[in-house]
């Protein structure tokens, strides 16, 4: 009897990188799916219809982060590698912390994303036990960091939270719409929210707050 071909969900927001993702990995005989959408239900019941071996998940999907797909997806027994360009440590912990396997950054080589890959197929992960204490370390201190002053960005989503990180690194909008894969509307959208959140009127405003109450609490 022949064996299985393996089998890899794919769930990437951005229709270009999806489509060279997948090439790449079909190439390796591996069978792609990648769901229609991206809305939790929609994208566990593709999984529970292509019993996929793995999943490649992207942090960010459209507005919102993938945080709540992960444990689903785990607790249906496919390991889950995050393949994503976003390096938050804090969230990249979170991310461990709720059942990711591995993380993968989409700007590696495309042989060091593929080692990464076929680890995770053989049931294994490339990162090491120190990088994965070292996440799941930031995570929670930037939990526990989260208090005082800092209290108002907490009215920040995840997502605002990643942008407002990159404006107090010296990211214009337009470096931070070319470096996340999204378009200036998205970015200027939520820069919007991050100022009228804070209360301030500019991002320069915004970036002076966040430098002035120490966040974000690692340092950047």
């Amino acid at each position: 009897m022949s064996q299985r071909t393996r089998r890899v969900l794919l769930v990437e927001d951005y229709p270009l990188v999806a489509r060279v993702i997948a090439l790449a990995l079909t190439q390796r005989d591996l069978e792609v799916e990648i769901p229609v959408g991206f809305a939790p239900e929609l994208v566990l019941r593709t999984a529970r219809r292509f019993q996929p071996d793995i999943a490649l998940l992207d942090f960010w999907l459209g507005d919102a982060d993938a945080l709540d797909l992960i444990g689903p997806l785990a607790g249906m027994g496919i390991p889950v590698t995050m393949l994503t360009g976003m390096t938050d440590p804090r969230l990249l912990g979170e991310c461990l912390e709720r059942g990711a396997a591995g993380i993968v950054n989409k700007t590696d080589p495309p042989d060091v994303i593929m080692e990464a890959i076929e680890a995770a197929l053989a049931g294994t992960t490339t990162l090491s036990p120190e990088v994965r204490h070292r996440l799941v370390d930031e995570a929670r201190r930037g939990r526990e960091g989260r208090t005082g002053e800092l209290v108002v960005f907490l009215q920040l989503d995840p997502r605002e939270q990643h942008v407002l990180r990159l404006m107090v690194e010296g990211k214009s909008a337009q470096e931070i719409a070319v470096s996340e894969l999204i378009s200036m509307s998205t970015v200027r959208a939520h820069i919007r929210a991050i100022l009228a959140k804070l209360g301030v009127e500019s991002q320069l405003e915004a970036v002076a707050l966040a430098r002035e109450r120490g966040w974000p609490p690692d340092g950047g």
